[in-house]
């Protein structure tokens, strides 16, 4: 099992929505983010101005695993026909009893999960001996609503 090296993590990744879940959000179930993009495009008039719904986008994003059995919550969402929330978390502190204490931004993504790709490389262990789980997820986004200091905005995709 990986060693924990700190309490603060630039961007990690909550399976749920932090607005409903929040009680739910501890250090053992969120995953660090190595990893992320999505194009956000909209269409444009002849003048340069956005106008209309904002085009489907599939975002990308790799999380490094726990453990091997983390992995049957994204092929269990894979096969879900709502759509899932995702918590994106930037600069995340965590209390001593393991609790999410303070977070500056946020990004809840809600979509379907269109491609899994597991992979394992080395680990950093002396002999090498541990593998370090990733998973490279495409999902496809329903709405993104972005949480920060200055207030909460939401975009919502069409496609």
């Amino acid at each position: 099992m990986p060693t924990l090296l700190s309490n603060h993590l630039k961007a990690t990744l909550f399976c749920g929505n932090i607005d409903i879940d929040h009680q739910k959000i501890e250090r053992n179930n969120v995953y660090t983010v190595q990893a992320f993009d999505y194009e956000y495009r909209r269409q444009r008039n002849s003048f340069g101005m956005p106008f209309g719904h904002t085009l489907s986008t599939v975002m990308h994003f790799t999380v490094r695993l726990l453990n091997s059995t983390d992995l049957k919550i994204f092929y269990k969402a894979s096969k879900e026909a709502n759509s899932q929330n995702y918590t994106f978390l930037f600069n995340a502190t965590f209390a001593e009893s393991r609790r999410l204490q303070e977070y500056e931004e946020a990004m809840v993504v809600s979509g379907y999960i269109v491609g899994i790709e597991e992979i394992y490389e080395p680990g950093k262990d002396e002999d090498y001996s541990s593998t370090q789980k990733l998973v490279n997820v495409d999902l496809l986004v329903s709405h993104i609503k972005y949480k920060g200091e200055e207030n909460d905005k939401k975009l919502t995709i069409y496609g």
